[in-house]
């Protein structure tokens, strides 16, 4: 009932939210299928069931003790701090997709945290992120003012998925339309993507970057 009160609390150890875990989570989900061994799949549905008892019980801590500095300073030191201040594409999207991952191989094993999760993200992706007025996703002006080739991965699986698990197609067409915007920003004449497009100059960055070609791949 109160931070300092929740200070004392023990934090859960080993779960994390960020965009390099969650594609980490992802490939853990399938690893059984080359090994035969289940335990890293086990070991991600549990990641995720306790990272949203975790963000259930510190959500409810907000409602209680309201804004305030001395919450602020309390979650920038918590491993969901990325969750419980949500302002962040990357970290939206690629954890998001495991999340739904794990809904739609595993859904007897999704409590109604992870939905909750799920529901924040779908609305920050949706209507929080900011947008060019076509609908592209982009860092705007504070960020540069750049279309990246990173938010097709930090995206579109995620707003599949939700598609997938809600039968809502505003989710799958949005997903398309980032695929066909972007390439028009991003790609070149010969198929490889640039990293960045600066929308107020209405030019490229200079780097055909590797990892950046990678996030357009996998997405």
């Amino acid at each position: 009932d109160s931070v300092k009160t929740a200070q004392t609390a023990r934090p859960p150890e080993g779960i994390a939210w960020d965009y390099p875990w969650g594609v980490t989570l992802y490939r853990m989900l399938y690893v059984n299928e080359t090994t035969g061994d289940r335990d890293l799949e086990r070991f991600v549905l549990e990641h995720n069931q306790i990272a949203a008892r975790d963000y259930a019980w510190l959500t409810e801590l907000r409602t209680k003790v309201g804004p305030s500095a001395e919450l602020r300073t309390f979650v920038r030191g918590l491993r969901l701090r990325r969750l419980m201040v949500l302002g962040s594409l990357d970290n939206c999207g690629a954890m998001g997709a495991q999340l739904l991952e794990g809904f739609l191989s595993h859904g007897e094993k999704t409590t109604p945290e992870q939905k909750v999760i799920g529901k924040t993200i779908a609305d920050y992706i949706s209507n929080k992120q900011a947008r060019l007025p076509d609908g592209t996703l982009w860092r705007p002006a504070s960020m540069g003012g750049t279309v990246w080739i990173d938010d097709l991965y930090m995206s579109c699986p995620f707003l599949v998925r939700w598609y997938r698990y809600t039968g809502d197609r505003k989710y799958l067409d949005d997903a398309a339309r980032q695929i066909i915007n972007m390439a028009q920003r991003l790609q070149d004449t010969d198929g490889v993507w640039w990293h960045g497009y600066y929308q107020n100059d209405e030019e490229h960055s200079p780097i055909k970057w590797g990892r950046g070609n990678g996030w357009a791949m996998v997405a």
